[in-house]
């Protein structure tokens, strides 16, 4: 039953995410709006959403083992996010301004590198120095963005 629960949210989702895209001009395939991508995603989304709900339904039925939810690697992803988004992006009415570029990409690194318990203290240092490294070649270096690096370039 929770598959028919995701699949309805999936369908919920797409379906507005289309009508928000309306808004912003659809344009045509030549000519494609602000509004044209969000759409195409959303009827994807929902597309997949009456899949899924299809297949719960008239599929063979088979039971499923649900076991323990992985706490520790939800946990460490998600909050590997918002750490990373207020240290880019700051604190917003609190006065932080943010922590720059490679701060925030070393700390989401290193914390979502918790959530493998296989790493070594040692390995999680060493790639999220590397892909810190690789996100300032591309994201700076490649793409040029103005993206403040350090909490000073604010």
């Amino acid at each position: 039953m929770e598959r028919v629960y995701a699949a309805v949210f999936l369908v919920l989702v797409g379906a507005g995410a289309v009508h928000l895209s309306i808004g912003y001009g659809i344009g045509d395939s030549l000519e494609p709006g602000s509004g044209y991508f969000p759409m195409i995603l959303g009827v994807l989304l929902a597309v997949l959403g009456t899949a899924i709900a299809v297949r719960e339904f008239w599929g063979r039925r088979e039971a499923a083992a649900i076991g323990r939810w992985p706490v520790r690697p939800l946990a460490c992803i998600i909050g590997g996010l918002v750490v990373f988004a207020v240290l880019l992006g700051g604190g917003g009415s609190s006065g932080f301004r943010g922590a720059g570029l490679v701060p925030a990409m070393f700390v989401l690194v290193f914390i979502t590198g918790l959530a493998n318990q296989q790493l070594s203290f040692r390995e999680n240092l060493l790639l999220s120095a590397l892909l810190t490294a690789i996100s300032l070649v591309i994201f700076v270096a490649l793409f040029g963005l103005a993206i403040p690096l350090w909490p000073w370039s604010y």
